[in-house]
């Protein structure tokens, strides 16, 4: 029963992003090693199979939803983590070349992990933090995501005149309930709302006029 369970969970998964089975196999070898490792040590608070597929991984490719990747290049991934959105939106969207920024050094050996055994070319895991990461990078990235893992006024640094990251867009992980109260008038923003599982959230765009 709990097997007809997973499997049933495991194909609507891969039925609503629309996934090949490489990208399936690529996504449950990814759960099962995040399960693994995370009794090791703390990655991630949500570990059941029906959860993880929803807020983590259908979370994570709500980009897609929002806007067309295909002619993405690069993204930074700001506070990765568990690899969330980078790993997930990379299995679907092979093309893209990842910076994930993960402070937490198990964490980002995680990560490197991951990426070698999902045999992902094109990602970097960068260990800096949010702060040195600007001062001391230029990547020439599309978009710079962020899943709650910083303050948007923290975020929006990028955005400085120093910043080589100023002509990226700034994509938050919001509540629904989030407004742009306080944002700097200079600053575009656009919202796309979408569900996953039984809640509703809000990817929140950032950038300059």
């Amino acid at each position: 029963m709990e097997h007809q369970e997973s499997f049933e969970l495991w194909q609507a998964f891969a039925d609503m992003h629309e996934l090949t089975d490489a990208q399936l196999d690529a996504f449950k070898l990814y759960y099962h090693e995040l399960v693994r490792q995370n009794e090791l040590f703390n990655i991630t608070a949500i570990t059941q199979l029906k959860s993880v597929l929803a807020y983590h991984f259908s979370d994570s490719l709500a980009l897609g939803r929002c806007r067309d990747l295909s002619e993405a290049n690069l993204i930074v991934d700001v506070g990765s983590g568990g690899g969330f959105p980078s790993f997930p939106l990379k299995i679907k969207y092979p093309h893209l070349h990842i910076v994930a920024v993960e402070v937490n050094n198990k964490k980002a050996d995680f990560l490197e992990d991951m990426a070698i055994k999902l045999g992902m070319d094109n990602v970097i895991v960068n260990r800096y933090d949010w702060r040195n990461f600007l001062r001391k990078t230029s990547y020439q990235s599309d978009y710079v995501v962020a899943r709650a893992s910083l303050a948007p006024d923290e975020l929006m640094r990028m955005f400085r005149p120093s910043s080589a990251y100023r002509q990226a867009k700034l994509v938050y992980w919001a509540s629904k309930d989030w407004t742009n109260d306080g944002m700097p008038e200079h600053t575009l923003v656009e919202a796309c709302v979408y569900s996953v599982g039984s809640r509703t959230h809000k990817l929140v765009f950032l950038g300059e006029k």
